[in-house]
């Protein structure tokens, strides 16, 4: 299995969009300033804090609370439009009253928030982006995210050990753009409705116990996103090590639009053809690694995608060497292992790409020569 940078750096997607929200006039900000009533929830926010000295050593009453550190606001109105605490060293969180909030990121800090502490956060009705990733310690999904379904567009849940089942009520959730649940102790089964979520562009809820069929209401968001001209499909999707079952090729046809598709160390079955595959010109990261699957692509296929990651080990792929891996330029990770592949290794594989950074071919029965891989320091290789 083979596991690629994170989403992509799913937030980036985000940076400029509070951003866009903050006029460029720098001269109002000599004279528009924070909200009186804001600055105060803000000031109520710090006092729940054990903070060590110098962090937030701006948020003092006497100065602009726009000009605090991790504050973003409206130069024309003054409103705070965004709260980004990541990584910082605090210990609990209060409620405040910051009706006009965009964007909380209180991802990647070093305690713990209690549940009880952020119903608040269904009183902010232009919230747009809650990052609480790495943060937060939760048992079931909260109730609060629900109040807010309408307005989020990113969110982001990993590693808050969630536990039960994914709720029906993320129908709601038409607005959302990115959602990600990764790591955490979710069971049961993804529900079909997630196709509801037409606006959704990357699904990330690898790392659980989910079990079941992949819902052929996952497709249904690529098929109403085409009816609708909506300009960002879905993307991404990221289910591996979960407990999902069933065969795989049902839904494929309707994922042609993925960028990234990551299923690996599931319990799928069924066979994969050439003909499920033919219209996934976009697609770069694959990895269909540790399931029971059956490739079947012809000696002359030239697939459509320019693949840079490969996760194919466990796949039964036939005897002979994969041909279709020659028109692949652009691998910067291959994982053929444990895919029952023999024969002779041909003289064009070891010639792919210049950016190879690793290598798994173990547990086959390969033949051939070794050739000089001196050059390609950074390459791992497995054999």
């Amino acid at each position: 299995m083979i596991m690629g940078n994170h989403s992509f750096q799913l937030l980036t997607i985000f940076t400029f969009m509070w951003f866009s929200f903050v006029v460029t006039n720098e001269h109002s900000r000599d004279v528009v300033q924070c909200i009186d009533s804001e600055r105060q929830a803000l000031l109520e926010f710090k006092e729940g804090f054990q903070i060590p000295s110098g962090h937030l050593s701006s948020w003092v009453t006497e100065e602009d609370c726009c000009k605090w550190r991790g504050v973003k606001c409206n130069n024309v109105t003054g409103h705070v439009l965004a709260l980004d605490l990541h990584s910082s060293d605090s210990s609990e969180l209060l409620q405040g009253n910051l009706t006009r909030l965009q964007s909380l990121d209180l991802s990647r800090n070093n305690f713990a928030l209690r549940v009880n502490n952020l119903d608040w956060l269904s009183r902010l009705p232009t919230l747009q982006v809650l990052d609480l990733g790495v943060t937060m310690t939760f048992l079931p999904i909260p109730n609060w995210l629900f109040d807010i379904s309408h307005t989020l567009m990113y969110l982001n849940l990993t590693r808050c050990q969630l536990q039960g089942s994914i709720s029906n009520a993320f129908v709601n959730f038409t607005s959302l753009v990115v959602l990600d649940f990764s790591y955490n102790y979710l069971s049961g089964s993804i529900p079909y409705n997630f196709g509801n979520m037409t606006s959704l562009s990357v699904l990330d809820i690898s790392f659980n116990y989910l079990q079941g069929p992949i819902p052929t209401g996952l497709g249904l968001i690529q098929q109403l996103q085409q009816h609708h001209f909506k300009q960002s499909p879905l993307c991404e999707l990221r289910l591996s090590y979960n407990k999902l079952s069933g065969p795989l090729e049902t839904i494929l046809p309707q994922l042609s639009q993925l960028v990234v598709l990551e299923v690996a160390a599931n319990r799928l079955e069924g066979l994969i053809s050439e003909a499920q595959l033919q219209n996934f010109s976009s697609l770069r990261v694959l990895d269909l690694s540790d399931n029971s699957m059956i490739l079947n692509f012809s000696s002359n296929w030239t697939p459509a995608f320019q693949l840079e990651t490969i996760g194919l080990s466990s796949c039964k792929m036939g005897s002979q060497f994969p041909q279709w891996l020659q028109s692949q330029k652009n691998i910067q990770r291959l994982d053929l292992s444990h895919a029952d592949v023999s024969g002779t290794v041909p003289s064009w594989f070891w010639n792919l790409s210049p950016s190879m950074e690793f290598l798994d071919l173990s547990d086959n029965r390969l033949s051939g020569e070794l050739p000089d891989l001196s050059s390609r320091t950074s390459m791992l290789l497995l054999i």
